[in-house]
């Protein structure tokens, strides 16, 4: 099979590396041949390639290379020459490589589509053109654990893979550490890992001014508030705007951007009473708790004053519908995500009694120059003092801690980094 030389001459590389002479490793190559001529029976494996992960597995029983060619994902072998860490990049040892050796890094790994990253020693991403950046924080949004399912509308990658769409980070040049800036990763090479591959040039720089985690926690919520609120919603000063699932990283950004956009009147809905607090004290004029759906559409009527132009909804479900039946003629609903319910049952009366636009949003579809746009307008109003997010920085190693934390709604940003406790 076409893998089968491939890996027979990467483990060579590895053996002749790790130590011996020539002879010794010619002696150590024909051993692995004959490994893989004897493996071609193995038992089929239910999750890779079956003959591939057998003798994978066979070969680090037989000759102890650990997790060096673990994954087919994860066979990129680093480019020669360079002067890079080699294993644990935390050691201190930086090491002058010869050819062929693989430079390893930590990394938040799906293994199986509907369960959280393991943390395993992976190569370094080989960047073959790409930027690869150091990474310092990797966000945990709602959308990587959708991604991590294997349901996402969009598609997800093939397992395995490194988890994290966006992060913070240095870019490497020359192999130094070089300026500061917000990424998108080009999967299946995450964000949560030490290293990690900028997706299509997809960086922008950021400014001394703002701290990692808040960068972070700017990104995916962030753009999504914002362009919802201008490119969909096209909102104009003096308009009422309701934020559904107010108490959440999204829905707070978005009361606050709303405010900053001349927003008349800006209403903060959720389920939290201390999210409710704060999405006050963040500058929402009124709040509508939406644990009881019974008379919700009465009460939103209420704090609105009768008028509602817009609606920021990130959860969907019942009270999607009740702030529907709240809104105003000409009204613009604008649909983000699914946290409360995948479903809402809609009466045609609904929309077409008030002529409402309901109107999807994805950052999938919005070209990154317009992303990149709306991210540095985010970084300016945070870097003033005018926008606060909440975060949590946890260690790469409580990557799966954060997945669980993240299920459960925490109300912050989580914000995962290779330095933390370290």
């Amino acid at each position: 099979m076409w893998w089968h030389r491939q890996i027979a001459d990467k483990t060579y590389d590895l053996l002749v590396h790790g130590g011996g002479n020539g002879k010794e490793c010619k002696k150590s190559r024909r051993r692995v041949n004959d490994l893989f001529k004897g493996m071609r029976s193995c038992a089929p494996d239910a999750f890779d390639n079956p003959d591939e992960a057998a003798v994978d597995r066979h070969l680090v029983s037989e000759l102890g290379i650990g997790q060096a060619l673990r994954r087919r994902n994860f066979d990129d072998i680093a480019d020669p020459g360079d002067s890079q860490y080699v294993g644990n990049v935390n050691r201190g040892a930086k090491l002058s490589r010869s050819p062929g050796m693989l430079i390893r890094m930590r990394a938040a790994v799906i293994e199986r589509y509907g369960e959280p990253p393991v943390l395993r020693d992976v190569p370094e991403p080989k960047a073959e053109g790409a930027s690869l950046v150091e990474v310092t924080a990797a966000p945990l949004n709602p959308v990587d654990i959708s991604i991590a399912s294997g349901k996402f509308y969009a598609g997800s990658p093939p397992t395995p893979y490194v988890a994290g769409g966006e992060g913070i980070g240095r870019l490497r040049q020359g192999g130094n550490a070089g300026p500061r800036v917000y990424f998108r990763a080009a999967m299946p090479n995450g964000a949560m890992a030490e290293r990690a591959l900028v997706s299509r040039g997809e960086t922008v720089p950021l400014p001394d001014t703002i701290p990692d985690a808040v960068a972070a926690a700017l990104g995916t919520p962030g753009i999504a508030a914002y362009l919802g609120l201008t490119r969909r919603a096209e909102m104009k000063p003096g308009e009422t705007v309701l934020v559904l699932g107010a108490s959440g990283v999204l829905g707070s950004i978005a009361v606050q951007v709303a405010r900053l956009l001349g927003a008349g009147r800006v209403i903060a809905a959720a389920r939290n009473e201390q999210g409710l607090a704060r999405a006050k004290e963040l500058g929402a004029d009124a709040t509508v708790d939406l644990k009881q759906t019974e008379g919700l559409t009465d009460r939103i009527k209420e704090a609105t004053n009768g008028q509602l132009h817009i609606v920021i909804d990130p959860i969907w479900g019942a009270p999607a519908v009740a702030a529907m039946d709240a809104m105003s003629l000409y009204g613009r609903f604008i649909q983000l995500g699914q946290s409360a319910s995948p479903e809402a049952t809609l009466t045609s009366r609904t929309v077409r009694g008030r002529y409402l636009s309901v109107l999807g949003y994805g950052s999938f579809f919005v070209p990154w120059v317009d992303q990149a746009v709306a991210y540095r307008r985010l970084v300016e109003y945070a870097s003033s003092g005018k926008l606060k997010v909440e975060t949590e920085v946890l260690p790469l190693e409580a990557a799966a801690v954060a997945w669980k934390q993240q299920a459960s709604s925490p109300h912050r940003k989580l914000v995962l980094s290779p330095q933390a406790g370290r």
